[in-house]
Parts: C-alpha cells; structure tokens; sequence
C-alpha cells in the first residue's frame, strides 16, 4: 500500500515558515530545515515539485508582505526623506539637491494598493506628502529604539 502526500494544514505552514523566514533571515531552503513539517502534512517524503514548488512562492510573497509591514513608519516615526521644494516652472514639486532631511510622519493613509504619507520637516517644520517611495530610512521609531533598516 503506498501513502501520498497530504497536507493538514497549509496555511499554517505557509504562516510558520514565513514568520522563520522573516525572524532569523534566512531565506526558503533554510527555513525548510528549521521548520518541522510534520505537523503541517502526512508523509513528507511523497511531496512533488509541483507543491514545492507553490509553497516556496506563498512563502517569499508572505515573507516580503512581513517584511513590509516591519519596514513601514508610524505616526511619530523619524524618517529621512528627500527634500521637496515647489517647481515654479512646471508646477508641482522637485527634489531639493540628493539631501536627504528628518522628518516626523503625522499621517499615514492606507489604500487597497499603496500607502500616503504626510511628514513635517524637522528642520523647517513645512509639511510634505508622498507614497512611500519618499521615505528613504526609518531613523527613530515613536517608541524610541532604533532601526536599521
């Protein structure tokens, strides 16, 4: 009689190798080795490609959505962003020289599809807008330590 793979619960395997993946940073193959499959499926050694191959992909996607949500600001964050002054010419704004200034995010918008922002300079106190693509580093987080990111 011959036993095929089956899974018990999939989605807490993608859940518990994602969160491996993102804790100790390492990527897939690693994390394979860490985690105990045991508890997610029946007979391990049957498993094909094919569901190899489609639990590695919802990994990384949940492991970069992880990573993600960790490397977003918060209201009180301080961040470094680039300068943004208005264009007289073409209307707008332009980026003031490759400076980067702090700032503090006072509020933060979330969509189904991206993130705004609203900063206030620390060093003048004017307020600026943009997506994330603006924010280059988290310098402070509100609580206080600091991030390397």
């Amino acid at each position: 009689m011959k036993s095929n793979f089956q899974w018990i619960d999939r989605n807490a395997c993608v859940s518990a190798l994602s969160s491996y993946c993102v804790e100790s940073d390492v990527k897939f193959d690693q994390a394979i080795k860490g985690v105990l499959l045991h508890s997610f499926c029946i007979n391990i050694s049957s498993m094909t490609q094919k569901h190899m191959a489609a639990l590695k992909k919802d990994v990384m996607k949940r492991a970069k959505d992880m990573k993600l949500e960790l490397r977003a600001p918060e209201i009180g964050d301080v961040v470094r962003v680039a300068k943004l002054v208005p264009n007289p010419l073409m209307g707008g704004y332009r980026q003031d020289n490759k400076n980067l200034v702090e700032a503090e995010v006072i509020e933060v918008r979330r969509m189904s599809s991206w993130i705004h922002y609203k900063v206030r300079r620390v060093q003048d106190g004017e307020i600026q807008e943009g997506n994330g693509h603006m924010i280059k580093s988290i310098v402070k987080r509100a609580s206080g330590a600091l991030s390397a990111v």
